[in-house]
């Protein structure tokens, strides 16, 4: 944050610096250029520097500091942190609505889990903390699983473990953000929608890239609001140890985490430790038994990745012949691994497939509150395509982008409406029973259709909103480059 700073102080200090491509623009005789010399003290002037390093650190304020990861598993690696942030850094970036339900069932949850175990003395950050994977069981100082909140509370409520004695003061301790590095956010984001507004009140250019960015410091707003009080880039657990009396003891363990073990175990991203389990089952004979030996014969750890890569491509040959098996990881895979974090968004409650960290995108049952929390993404989304609407009438470089930033910012506003109605429809058909008639199947099938459709025409449309506002930089109007001299505001010494 303090890196931050001192560059947006240096970029300021450098705005009187020429513009791309040459010197500066010299102004036509227009209200923006009368206004110019009318009030010379008032107005100063910017290079395209400031612009875009003003746009890209609000943006990457919004998207990769504002983010509040999950804890990791004991065995990630650094690079394996960096990289789920920066996917969800660009799911903020392409579906910000998602992540914002994301956010919300996690607020909703932890505001339910504080108010059920606030005779604990619970507040919302312990409750954040849980769901974001805080609490892990051990035995014998052996780390065991990741706990949920359901866990924890059968597990006290049977005795096998204490309830976990840990003060906010020491969560907040082992957060890397406080009161004050999020107060610096917002107050950068708030800034920057301060200069756009003065902007427009004084009839000076706002370019496209300043609309996109307004609009990422908008839902800054919502997510700070949302994860106040979840600390922030926690890498280590709290252990929640089991009694001695239970040492020798197997624990139940949910549903799935059987097979989750023996599969991790066998394919080697696990370490070998502990978990103990009342219904074990018998490792299933491995899948590489039936693949060439050259494939399924171990290899060093250096060509691990490339090893799992193969096994990979030739299980999925097996399954759908060679043609459509590569076929299938070439152009569906992709796509399968692009919007399932957006289902876990969605609907994500579960440990059952990971219990050495909780999913990237988990939250708890909320119940009734899911329903809010559609609500306010829907809402999120509709006021995140209208102020992409500013730029209706703006100055583009050519007419075919103007026109293409008007349907894309209508599309990104409505579409994720009819979306919604259409997926509550699609909830209530009854397409599944036996006795269902043809219509109602068919109908189904369409909606379906028209869903995923609507999708890829959404996230083309987003992206479209993104290349738009950079490209349109190699000509921007020339009152563009006239600035707020905000010192003539502010009481200073010369």
């Amino acid at each position: 944050m303090i890196l931050l700073t001192v560059l947006y102080l240096s970029a300021s200090w450098a705005t009187n610096t020429h513009a791309l491509p040459s010197n500066q623009p010299q102004f036509v005789e227009d209200d923006t250029l009368l206004i110019y010399h009318r009030q010379l003290d008032i107005f100063t002037n910017r290079s395209i520097y400031h612009i875009i390093w003003s746009c890209f650190s609000t943006i990457f304020a919004c998207t990769w500091i504002a983010v509040h990861p999950n804890v990791p598993a004991p065995n990630d690696r650094p690079w394996h942190v960096f990289g789920r942030r920066l996917a969800i850094m660009g799911y903020l970036l392409i579906v910000p609505e998602m992540v914002i339900l994301w956010a919300s069932r996690q607020y909703f949850g932890a505001r339910k889990i504080a108010k059920r175990h606030k005779g604990r003395g619970w507040t919302k950050t312990h409750a954040f903390f849980l769901i974001m994977g805080g609490f892990s069981l051990h035995q014998d100082g052996v780390f065991l699983r990741t706990l949920d909140v359901t866990e924890l509370e059968e597990l006290a409520e049977s005795g096998k473990v204490d309830w976990p004695n840990i003060r906010e003061e020491e969560i907040d301790d082992r957060s890397k953000g406080d009161f004050l590095s999020k107060s610096v956010v917002i107050l950068q984001t708030s800034w920057f929608i301060a200069q756009c507004i003065t902007r427009g009140v004084n009839r000076l250019v706002v370019t496209e890239l300043e609309v996109v960015t307004l609009a990422f410091a908008a839902l800054t707003g919502i997510i700070y609001f949302l994860w106040w009080n979840k600390p922030l880039d926690i890498r280590c657990t709290v252990p929640v140890h089991l009694k001695d009396k239970l040492i020798d003891e197997e624990i139940q363990a949910p549903s799935g985490l059987g097979t989750y073990v023996s599969e991790k175990l066998e394919a080697g991203r696990l370490s070998p430790i502990p978990i103990p389990l009342t219904n074990r089952i018998t490792p299933s004979p491995s899948p590489t038994s039936a693949l060439p030996s050259s494939i399924a014969s171990p290899l060093p750890h250096s060509r691990y990745t490339l090893n799992r890569l193969k096994i990979y491509i030739c299980r999925q040959c097996m399954k759908h012949g060679r043609f459509l098996g590569i076929a299938y990881i070439i152009l569906i895979r992709p796509f399968e691994l692009f919007f399932s974090p957006i289902g876990d968004m969605l609907q994500c409650t579960s440990l059952a497939t990971d219990r050495s960290r909780v999913p990237t995108f988990y939250s708890p049952d909320i119940g009734d509150s899911d329903t809010l929390g559609y609500l306010i993404a829907i809402l999120v989304s509709i006021v995140f395509g209208g102020i992409h609407c500013i730029a209706w009438s703006f100055q583009f470089p050519t007419y075919t982008e103007r026109w293409i930033w008007r349907v894309t910012a209508v599309i990104v506003s409505a579409l994720p409406i009819s979306t919604s109605v259409l997926s509550v429809i699609l909830s209530d058909m009854d397409d599944e029973s036996p006795h269902a008639p043809k219509w109602l199947v068919f109908m189904s099938a369409l909606t379906t259709a028209f869903l995923m459709a609507s999708t890829i025409i959404y996230m083309a449309a987003r992206i479209a909103l993104l290349v738009l506002p950079i490209i349109s930089l190699r000509s921007l109007p020339h009152g563009a480059y006239v600035d707020i001299n905000w010192t003539v505001f502010f009481p200073h010494f010369n």
